[in-house]
């Protein structure tokens, strides 16, 4: 599994309703996707978003190097108006029991790229579904730019996933949890956003 940042930028001086998704090159020359999206946005001129996410990689998958390529343009019919890209490396399997098992992409939605209205006051809105099994999304909210972490703790105090590390813009923000690997039980998150800090509980019920 890894992380990175997906970043979206409008500078083109007028509205625009795009389409954004991942594709990835495999070792083999193949690609295989998309593994996010297609997800459509509508970003108002000026508009500068970074969204949090994780790439789960399968211990099945071949080893060698990828090239992970996120687009934005039109996905059907296909026009790509710009694109980033990044190589990774997967290691060979040493046998070991294997931890993941799929390509699941998640993290930071997009969804609330097209809330225009900026929160009066920062919140943590909590988590839903709670109970939940797999997975949960906890959304928050910003009055402005802020430095935010969002980390997920287990009853004994360790931490079990970092969500969120990094700038984010004013607005609604939801994060995906993926708890797939942890055991049943009770969890909590913890958002601090500049001086602002608030908890939550969450159950996990498998």
């Amino acid at each position: 599994q890894f992380t990175y940042n997906a970043q979206l930028q409008n500078l083109s001086g007028s509205f625009q309703n795009v389409q954004a998704w991942i594709m990835q090159r495999l070792p083999n020359g193949t690609w295989q996707g998309p593994m996010l999206g297609p997800v459509s946005l509508g970003m108002p001129n000026g508009a500068n978003v970074t969204r949090s996410r994780f790439q789960n990689v399968p211990g099945t998958a071949p080893a060698g190097t990828y090239l992970y390529c996120g687009y934005v343009g039109t996905y059907n019919p296909m026009a790509k108006w710009d694109s980033s890209f990044f190589n990774y490396v997967k290691l060979a399997s040493d046998g070991a029991e294997i931890l993941v098992h799929d390509w699941a992409n998640w993290g930071e939605s997009f969804e609330d790229l097209n809330l225009v209205e900026t929160p009066a006051e920062y919140a943590l809105l909590g988590a839903y579904p709670n109970p939940f099994n797999p997975s949960t999304t906890i959304r928050f909210s910003l009055p402005e730019a802020s430095d935010v972490t969002l980390t997920v703790f287990d009853l004994t105090g360790r931490a079990v996933a970092n969500l969120v590390n990094g700038h984010r813009e004013a607005g609604t923000h939801a994060v995906t949890f993926e708890a797939a690997h942890l055991a049943s039980g009770m969890y909590v998150y913890c958002l601090q956003a500049g001086e602002y800090t608030a908890t939550g509980k969450m159950m996990l019920l498998k």
